[in-house]
């Protein structure tokens, strides 16, 4: 039911801004334009990323599908990954020079104190599964990150190699979109979607699942 409700909505969400979207038709001109800005469209595209993970009010993946569409699958998954790496990045160091109080003024304290005690029984494996399932608050992991043991490259191999697949899902639906390919870019966006619910609605029990399997 929360999967059909959850499709529903994007299905009104669609039908009511449908008349308003006509320019995002147009993807070539969409991408001639961003590339008249030249590298200063880039800079701002990967620092909005950054603003993405640190203060998280755009989902991650939309930013995925945007950079798809935006500069094509290649370039649009290295900007992304460039972006939501030094996103994470901040985010972990802000927390371990900081602390837990600014942890806690990003995220709930229950929140935090729940990933706290799930990270600390896990290895770098355990924390990239983690984060690997879309859905599940990866934002959050960078910050508990930062209040834990790991260090800075080890971090890095986690956000590197954990959230990677999520977003090169995005990107690709995005540049599928773009190129006219509408069938593949939306069945994309449809797994993606599915993916992120299912893993949202089975947070908790994915996180026992990967404690007592990379549990240490």
């Amino acid at each position: 039911m929360h999967l059909v409700a959850a499709l529903a909505v994007l299905a009104a969400v669609w039908f009511l801004l449908d008349p308003y979207l006509g320019v995002l038709r147009d993807p070539a001109a969409i991408r001639a334009t961003v590339a008249r800005f030249g590298s200063v469209g880039v800079v701002a595209f990967v620092a909005l990323h950054v603003v993405q993970v640190v203060v998280a009010p755009i989902p991650g993946q939309a930013m995925g599908v945007a950079a798809g569409y935006l500069f094509g699958a290649g370039p649009g998954l290295v900007y992304t990954i460039v972006g939501v790496t030094l996103g994470s990045y901040v985010a972990f160091a802000a927390a371990r020079r900081l602390g837990r109080p600014y942890a806690e003024s990003v995220f709930a304290a229950d929140v935090v104190d729940s990933f706290d005690a799930t990270v600390a029984r896990l290895g770098v494996a355990g924390i990239t599964a983690l984060v690997v399932v879309p859905g599940l608050p990866d934002d959050v992991v960078c910050f508990v990150c930062g209040l834990s043991d790991l260090t800075p490259r080890q971090f890095l191999v986690i956000v590197l190699v954990g959230r990677t697949p999520a977003y090169a899902l995005a990107v690709l639906s995005g540049a599928n979109l773009a190129d006219q390919r509408l069938y593949r870019g939306v069945a994309l966006l449809l797994v993606l979607v599915l993916l992120s619910v299912a893993g949202y609605l089975r947070r908790d029990a994915l996180r026992e699942w990967v404690v007592d399997r990379f549990g240490e």
